[in-house]
């Protein structure tokens, strides 16, 4: 696998009896490969050294492979004529097809690409002249196809809220930035190709908070305006390798940044910097001896960083070494999930999301099943995050690190010893992790989004400051349903006195909530909200008339890797109503990551042309029906004193004229 720009090195896969046929998923970052020797194999994009899994059950050589990325299986069609689904994450086979083709008298001729997926829902075998249709089933509509809209067109990799503009900034995979107005959900602008080809994995703010920082996979680390939408600022990280946490020092005139280099690289930024380049000053050496997957920032003196490896290290800004190195998990977490799945139940809604994979940086199913091997005795750092309140001078002692891995949140005090101070499961679901971590102001809560999709709010305003809690499991206080796939990012805001989360899922959705799981919008909706009106009302959406907001999506194709902008006038902030989303808790769709039964079933397909009328047709009602509300009010009896010739104005309120007397001359 080499990169076409030749910014990255190669990656070369070796199999014993050569490889006949390979598909990549780039959803689910996996590469599949079927070979002479009758087997199928699961490769990790990043990881060549030997597959992920190696799936037995063809009697003849695998002429063709095919990945479903909605239902994460996997269809091998071998010489035989017999075709295998499996299970991309649980490595079983769910079904077996023996496919029959009028061959007659002719020996059969597959040629290259006998399996194709040219629709979500149909699948397709060729050979010689014929074509073998197969329905799929339990493939979930895209939301656009049931009247909705999404965020994005792309999983989300973060989103981040800017207090000084009052604005949210999301960014997905397709190298596409949004910037949103947080009073009313509107779309404020949009740039397009950010990164070119590249997908977007880290997103932040300046010390400003005017300027947005996005780094790719490729390595490319830009500076951004909030306003304008244009480029300020452009680095490159040596190696080109992934971009996994940005944090930009304003009183040091630096950026840093981490990502799969395993170092922490240093740019000047200032002004006067025109060509900004890698700062080699940075003097700590000793750095990780894995990929970095996150990075968390507590000004003025402390950053920490933690890798696949499972080790976390937090660092001193001013001496530029190392103070503190905390190891992972390792096998500690099965054991409280166990013991906490006593005290929870299991929602029976839920279905297993062990397929779910993360969008950026390492897939969850890369250290999920490498984490299963028994060579790996360690789990993955997932997040960071800082609890600033807590860290002054005198903290010893002091929970003021937290760290999420394998599901479970772990209090570190960066001054004390290498244990922790207490650990408990942040999701009630074994084999699920959390890879969002956010905290109010204040520290007193601890808000977390797995990858099933759950927003958990946990009580630790006296947690983690004496030993004596180590053992202590805090129950959560709300827990909601809030997205279909993994929760990927979250933010906490400050708004009217009322705490409000916004919450970024690979499921494309941007989505604001209030601290008790009330769904205020859903960013992109035609519906506006009035966010003040909603907290005054205690965090109860209005269900009045909604003002509807026709966005005009543009083609969102790279330019020459420069960012297409496009601008969106926001509306009065008024008092708009909303219409609200669906209950906390419910889903408007399906699970895409579930069967039921077999997977190929005989189905049709469905027709997009009446919906498409439908909506035509409702937009059409609504605006007539707004024009006639604004007309109604309207007095027309000055106009019929002029008779039918008229102007607008005249539909004005206009004073009534009294006739002038002269008096008569005497």
């Amino acid at each position: 696998m080499t990169d076409v720009n030749r910014n990255r090195g190669s990656y070369v896969f070796r199999v014993r009896k050569g490889v006949k046929c390979f598909d990549y998923s780039r959803e689910l970052d996996v590469i599949a490969t079927g070979s002479a020797d009758h087997r199928v194999r699961l490769w990790d994009p990043y990881v060549p050294s030997r597959p992920m899994a190696v799936l037995v059950g063809h009697d003849t050589m695998v002429i063709d492979v095919a990945v479903h990325s909605n239902l994460k299986v996997l269809f091998s069609f071998s010489h035989d004529r017999v075709m295998h689904v499996w299970d991309i994450f649980e490595h079983t086979l769910l079904q077996t097809v023996k496919v029959t083709f009028p061959f007659s008298q002719r020996p059969p001729d597959y040629g290259s690409g006998v399996v194709s997926l040219p629709l979500p829902h149909t699948l397709i075998l060729m050979c010689n002249e014929n074509l073998a249709g197969f329905g799929i089933e339990g493939v979930s509509q895209p939301l656009e196809e049931h009247g909705g809209t999404t965020s994005h067109h792309a999983p989300l990799c973060a989103a981040v809220y800017s207090p000084q503009l009052n604005q949210v900034i999301s960014a997905c995979e397709q190298s596409s930035v949004h910037i949103w107005d947080l009073n009313t959900g509107a779309l404020v602008l949009r740039c397009n190709g950010c990164h070119g080809h590249e997908e977007v994995t880290s997103l932040t703010l300046d010390a400003s908070g005017r300027h947005f920082i996005t780094g790719s996979r490729g390595g490319d680390v830009k500076v951004w305006s909030c306003t304008t939408g244009q480029c300020v600022k452009h680095f490159q990280t040596p190696g080109a390798t992934e971009v996994t946490g940005v944090v930009h020092l304003k009183e040091k005139g630096r950026l840093l940044c981490v990502g799969w280099n395993r170092r922490i690289t240093a740019y000047v930024d200032k002004p006067e910097v025109f060509e900004p380049r890698p700062d080699n000053s940075w003097q700590g050496r000793a750095h990780h001896q894995d990929d970095i997957l996150c990075m968390a920032y507590c000004p003025p003196l402390y950053i920490t960083t933690g890798s696949f490896d499972g080790e976390i290290v937090v660092w001193n800004l001013n001496k530029e070494r190392a103070m503190a190195r905390f190891h992972s998990l390792a096998k500690l977490a099965p054991v409280i999930l166990r013991q906490h799945k006593l005290r929870t139940q299991r929602p029976s809604s839920h279905t297993s999301t062990s397929s779910h994979s993360r969008p950026a940086s390492r897939k969850l199913s890369s250290y999920r099943i490498r984490s299963a091997s028994a060579h790996v005795r360690y789990t993955p750092v997932d997040k960071l995050l800082f609890l600033k309140t807590r860290v002054t001078e005198n903290c010893e002692g002091v929970a003021t690190l937290v760290s999420s891995e394998g599901g479970v949140a772990r209090f570190w005090d960066i001054h004390g010893s290498e244990q922790d101070l207490g650990n408990f499961p942040l999701t009630g679901f074994e084999d699920e992790n959390v890879l969002a971590l956010t905290t109010d102001p204040l520290n007193q809560y601890l808000i977390a989004g797995d990858t099933v999709g759950f927003i958990s709010v946990f009580d630790i305003s006296h947690y983690g400051n004496s030993p004596a809690q180590k053992g202590v499991v805090p129950d959560p206080l709300w827990r909601w349903k809030a997205h279909d796939r993994e929760v990927v990012s979250m933010d906490h805001v400050i708004q009217e006195a009322e705490k409000v989360i916004i919450s970024a899922s690979a499921d494309c959705n941007v989505c604001v909530w209030t601290m008790e799981g009330v769904c205020v919008g859903k960013f992109g909706q035609e519906c506006l909200w009035n966010l003040q009106h909603i907290l005054q009302s205690g965090g109860t959406p209005s269900r009045s008339t909604a003002v509807s907001q026709e966005c005009h999506h543009t083609d969102e194709t790279p330019n020459n890797g420069r960012a297409d902008i496009d601008q969106h006038i926001s509306p009065a902030k008024g008092d708009i109503p909303m219409a609200t989303l669906p209950p906390a808790g419910t889903n408007e769709r399906s699970d895409s990551g579930t069967t039921h039964g077999d997977v190929i079933t005989t189905t049709t397909t469905r027709s997009m042309l009446g919906t498409l009328y439908q909506e035509q047709l409702n937009r059409r009602m609504s605006d007539r029906h707004e024009r006639r509300v604004n007309l109604a009010g309207l007095d027309l009896g000055p106009i019929e004193q002029f008779g039918a010739i008229c102007s607008a104005y005249q539909a004005l309120k206009i004073q009534n004229i009294e006739e002038m007397v002269l008096p008569k001359r005497t």
